[in-house]
């Protein structure tokens, strides 16, 4: 579920589904838990971030603490770089949402209501509460990030039938990381096409792939 690419990829809602095998590839030798990808925003793009944040900083660390602890208890491994991007506020604060999606973390670790005995934790919020974005986890160590309209770790997920989560959740990202890389990439490259700014490198290469 992602947001239009102006000239190139359409979509006639704020947020359209796009099947995760149809976008383009990235460079996985990036996927270092280093977040050495992430460029300076400019002042008025962080600015304008800084308006829509919803969780403060404090709160964050405070929150990100307790679901450490509560995954040592069950046991699970946070992954690293889920836990430095979500500690760092330097580095959040270099992401641009062109929905004014913010970041948050869930008071708890919740059992995702699909999947073989796995975990969700929710990190990213539309503003709207439109969609929410979530961390899976298993036991085994596997990770991904999935995006669904449902708020796992509020609603009484009793009363909604398998089949209505399983059409309501969406794969799209085979890990933190590389589900953050395009997050950060799409909405970087949605302000320059809308602002008429030259593209780096890398978005000239993700816009090539709908040429």
């Amino acid at each position: 579920m992602s947001f239009e690419l102006p000239g190139y990829r359409e979509c006639d809602g704020t947020y359209c589904f796009f099947p995760y095998e149809e976008l383009p590839r990235l460079d996985e030798t990036l996927w270092r838990g280093e977040f050495q990808w992430l460029t300076q925003l400019d002042d008025q793009r962080r600015q304008a971030l800084e308006l829509h944040q919803q969780t403060s900083a404090d709160q964050l660390n405070t929150t990100l603490n307790a679901l450490l602890a509560s995954a040592e208890a069950l046991p699970l491994r946070l992954p690293a770089a889920f836990v430095t991007f979500m500690g760092r506020p330097d580095l959040r604060e270099q992401i641009p949402s062109c929905t004014a999606c913010y970041f948050d973390l869930a008071q708890h670790i919740v059992k995702s209501p699909v999947g073989a005995e796995g975990y969700l934790i929710r990190f990213l919020n539309d503003q709207q509460g439109v969609l929410y974005w979530y961390l899976y986890l298993n036991a085994a160590g596997q990770e991904a990030v999935v995006v669904s309209p449902i708020l796992f770790d509020a609603e009484d997920l009793e009363a909604i039938s398998t089949e209505a989560i399983l059409r309501n959740v969406g794969f799209c990202g085979e890990s933190f990381e590389a589900f953050l890389y395009r997050f950060w990439l799409e909405n970087t490259l949605w302000f320059a096409l809308s602002d008429g700014q030259a593209l780096t490198e890398a978005q000239e290469h993700y816009v090539k792939h709908y040429q």
